[in-house]
């Protein structure tokens, strides 16, 4: 795992579920260039395969970029060569916008709504489509799908 925050460069290492390296700076860089990166490798002993869906997890991915609006993920596969980035500034509504791109809308714009209690809180979006068209429906609770 590295992380660019601070002006300073950090890394830390695990394997089989243990640190194997405590985290250290590893170098600097620009006080605005922040991120985190992960690079992980499948272990055979912990899954069935070292084989894994690479659209089930660019789903996740992009999932995570709609419910934390403004921030940017960034998917590289080395083994197939291929880069994917998501970043939807307006999280719900920007991605039901994408999902329903040039079909007619009713309304126009989707509803789009927030609450919060004390314990609570959800974040919505919808709209319908007048002509029909497939239907997307996705629930999470704490980033993660229910």
């Amino acid at each position: 795992v590295t992380v660019r925050r601070d002006g300073q460069v950090y890394s830390i290492a695990f394997e089989n579920g243990e640190k194997v390296e405590d985290l250290h700076v590893t170098g600097t860089c620009g006080k605005r260039n922040t991120g985190t990166s992960v690079h992980f490798w499948p272990d055979e002993s912990f899954f069935d395969s070292p084989r894994f869906s690479v659209s089930r997890l660019t789903h996740l991915l992009k999932a995570k970029a709609v419910l934390c609006p403004g921030v940017e993920i960034v998917f590289r596969d080395q083994v197939n060569d291929s880069e994917q980035r998501w970043c939807y500034a307006d999280g719900l509504n920007d991605y039901l916008c994408e999902a329903v791109n040039g079909l007619p809308l009713l309304p126009e714009k989707p509803f789009v709504g927030t609450f919060s209690g004390e314990t609570e809180a959800v974040d919505w979006a919808l709209l319908w489509l007048p002509e029909g068209g497939e239907l997307l429906t996705e629930s999470y609770v704490n980033l993660i799908p229910t």
